[in-house]
């Protein structure tokens, strides 16, 4: 059965693969580096990191609790200080999928025979692995394209590390700063897009879009990575589609006390930093500050990740 699913994962169309694997962006145009991701190099420089809005206007705005947003402050400036490469899109099916064949890895969704899958709020299932994101009877045949879930934070690292002693770099998730630094692109609006989003650009829970926004089609499902638009800096799904795993530790209040050059997070705690938003969540959810964090041994059938590395 693994074999067939192999197969079936092996037919996605060419120009995908060009897309997910194998290439390098330089200035807009792909260059073939070889298996990994198309990267992107995202310039050195300074950013404001968090929100720049109040908590009361956000709440006005997007609704929810305060407490929530409260983790996005103070508003401070930070420095990334050497240019670093992120992977355009998040890494998909297939992708994960040559890493499983290539080396036998089972997930810790697998090895614990369920996942988190969404209901209202996260709830473990049986039988949710990435292979039935949603549980028994649901499958990633026809989904080569889409980002995986139901991988945990410590499965994404194994997947960098095989990625690395394959490719000959190293591979890591980027750190909190470096992800949101990337996502704003030169952007200080609650969206890299600007002060609001739509369908066509995120996906995301358009019924319930930011102030100045016309809601839009909900699609109650991951899109194929890469398919909406882009930021200015070339990086797609920064917005919605999944969260994403970032290296650090999650502490709500570590803007409080965080260093303001390359700051990598605090130094233990039982949690990483997952961003971005995903499909189900509203405009709110899925703004460049919005933080959360998730159990690192856990997976969860709205998370994914995208690999950082090195010049």
């Amino acid at each position: 059965m693994r074999d067939g699913l192999y197969l079936a994962l092996g037919r996605a169309t060419l120009a995908t693969l060009l897309l997910l694997t194998g290439c390098a962006v330089t200035g807009g145009a792909p260059e073939r580096t070889g298996f990994g991701p198309a990267l992107v190099r995202v310039p050195a420089g300074r950013f404001w990191m968090g929100s720049r809005d109040p908590v009361a206007e956000i709440v006005a705005k997007g609704g929810g609790e305060a407490a929530t947003y409260e983790r996005e402050f103070p508003r401070h400036q930070v420095e990334i200080s050497q240019d670093f490469l992120l992977a355009a899109t998040e890494v998909t099916n297939a992708q994960f999928a040559a890493f499983v064949q290539a080396t036998g890895y089972v997930t810790d969704a697998q090895r614990q025979g369920q996942g988190q899958v969404w209901k209202k709020g996260y709830a473990p299932q049986k039988g949710a692995d990435w292979l039935h994101p949603q549980g028994p009877g649901s499958s990633i045949a026809g989904r080569e394209a889409h980002p995986v879930v139901q991988v945990s934070w410590r499965d994404a690292q194994a997947y960098c590390q095989w990625l690395g002693q394959r490719e000959g770099r190293v591979y890591r998730l980027p750190t909190e700063a470096e992800w949101e630094y990337a996502c704003r692109a030169g952007s200080e609006t609650p969206f890299a897009f600007g002060e609001t989003i739509d369908a066509a650009q995120v996906n995301y829970f358009a019924k319930k879009p930011y102030p100045g926004g016309a809601p839009g089609v909900y699609r109650a499902d991951t899109t194929p990575a890469g398919s909406l638009a882009a930021n200015a800096w070339g990086l797609y799904d920064m917005h919605g589609n999944v969260w994403e795993w970032c290296q650090d530790f999650y502490d709500p209040g570590y803007y409080l006390h965080a260093p303001s050059s390359d700051p990598a997070g605090p130094e233990q705690g039982s949690e990483r930093v997952v961003r971005g938003g995903s499909y189900n969540f509203s405009a709110v959810g899925v703004r460049s500050a919005r933080r959360w964090g998730r159990p690192p041994d856990q997976g969860f059938s709205q998370v994914g990740f995208r690999v950082a590395a090195e010049p």
